[in-house]
């Protein structure tokens, strides 16, 4: 599983827009993005072991809100994620 790093106190967005070609792709790096958000772990984030981690690949976070694939004005598809509220955004 790829690593991301949020520093404890780093400001993170309320929302990120992935895109790719590859839908995916596009789930898979939503996902791993608001589960590093939201993970317990002291170390690597995110852990896919702390019950947020495994919540969010569940799909059933409360606080994570996937879309279903779009497309925009260009014909891309995309996909967003958005984690409502994270412990470490909250100090």
């Amino acid at each position: 599983m790829d690593k991301l790093v949020f520093r404890p106190g780093e400001r993170v967005s309320h929302a990120y827009i992935v895109a790719s070609a590859s839908e995916e792709a596009r789930r898979g790096t939503a996902l791993r993005l608001a589960a590093a958000m939201l993970c317990e772990s002291s170390g690597d984030r995110p852990c896919g072991d702390c019950r947020h981690c495994r919540k969010v690949f569940s799909g059933i976070h409360p606080d994570v809100v996937s879309v279903a694939p779009a497309l925009d004005d260009k014909g891309a598809r995309y996909s967003w994620s958005r984690c409502a509220s994270s412990p470490r955004t909250r100090r």
